[in-house]
Order: C-alpha cells, then structure tokens, then sequence
C-alpha cells in the first residue's frame, strides 16, 4: 500500500503545483467544447426522430440505427424508439407537448 500513498501525495503535489490545476481546467472545458452535442443539436435530433416517417430515411441518415438490404433489395431499417425519443425531449423542455 505503499506506493499508493506515494501516488497520492505526488498527485496531491501536482495539483498544489503552480498552474496545474488552471490549465487541467482548461483542457477540460476545452475537451467538453469538441465533444460536447449541443442541447439545440440534441433538440433537433428528437423532434426529427419524432417526426420522420420510418418510409423516408434512407441508410446515411443520423436517425438509422441499423439498416439492411438483402440480395432481393429488401430493406429494412430501425429507427431509435420514437416513445423514448417524445419522452426525452418532454423532459428536456420541461413540459409534455
């Protein structure tokens, strides 16, 4: 157990160090900013799910969950459940439109 408390004070250094902590912020922040959906993009993404029939999305659409076509041309496709989808954006507006 011993190298873990070495660890821990060692970190407990860095992070009292001059700056560290400031600049671990800023990469943080500068992370959640590139990876980080909008809650506008988020919106629109289920009020599209909602409303888009299953008949019209075809494979590239960023609502397809799976898609398939056999050798026949059949297709299927799935959608991400349009319930949870109402849910969701029920919550996320505080209401229940």
């Amino acid at each position: 157990m011993r190298a873990g408390k070495n660890s821990d004070a060692n970190s407990d250094d860095w992070l009292n160090a001059r700056g560290v902590r400031k600049r671990i912020q800023e990469l943080q922040e500068r992370n959640a900013e590139r990876s980080e959906i909008t809650r506008q993009e988020a919106l629109r993404w289920l009020a599209d799910l909602i409303r888009t029939p299953i008949g019209s999305v075809g494979k590239d659409s960023a609502l397809v969950q799976a898609y398939e076509e056999d050798s026949a041309g059949n297709v299927k496709v799935r959608l991400a459940d349009k319930i949870s989808g109402k849910q969701q954006l029920s919550k996320m507006t505080g209401g229940s439109r």
